[in-house]
């Protein structure tokens, strides 16, 4: 196999890569209620003026991001889509904000250095790099409401 076939691919992932950019968005539910209700699928309601009148609360969402480029525009879906795993149809966000923490990343890369006569030695260094990383965080309740309530989104 010729290096180009091997290099090509590897560089054409690695642009992609740099062009796109390393978002991280992660999210959970946690169900609060007594009884599983099946998913929704359906359109969300999203408040955020307190408690709805009737229905009731389904569990804890959260969505957050980190990195540039993430914002509320790509946390809303994700978090609408856990209100729906919880068989939600109405969002009650509780937090909308930013948490800021420390991340460790480590490196790695090979030293070479003269050895003996005419003679070369490697050697492979890792070193730990701490940084402050900010995360965009959305967290709420999902609730189910009654049909006549629920059902229409922003």
């Amino acid at each position: 196999m010729s290096a180009c076939r091997f290099i090509a691919p590897v560089v054409g992932a690695l642009l992609v890569s740099a062009l796109g950019g390393c978002h991280s968005v992660s999210s959970y539910a946690v169900p609060t209620g007594p009884a599983a209700v099946a998913p929704s699928y359906g359109a969300v309601t999203i408040l955020a003026t307190g408690e709805p009148e009737g229905g009731h609360e389904l569990g804890i969402v959260e969505a957050s991001g980190s990195h540039d480029g993430v914002g509320v525009d790509q946390l809303y879906p994700e978090l609408i889509r856990r209100v729906q795993q919880l068989g939600g149809n109405a969002l009650v966000l509780d937090q909308m904000g930013a948490r800021f923490e420390l991340v460790t990343t480590h490196t790695s890369y090979q030293q070479m250095m003269p050895c003996g006569f005419r003679g070369l030695c490697s050697t492979w260094q890792t070193v730990p790099t701490t940084t402050e990383e900010m995360r965009v965080v959305l967290r709420g309740r999902a609730w189910r409401l009654p049909a006549a309530s629920g059902g229409t989104s922003p």
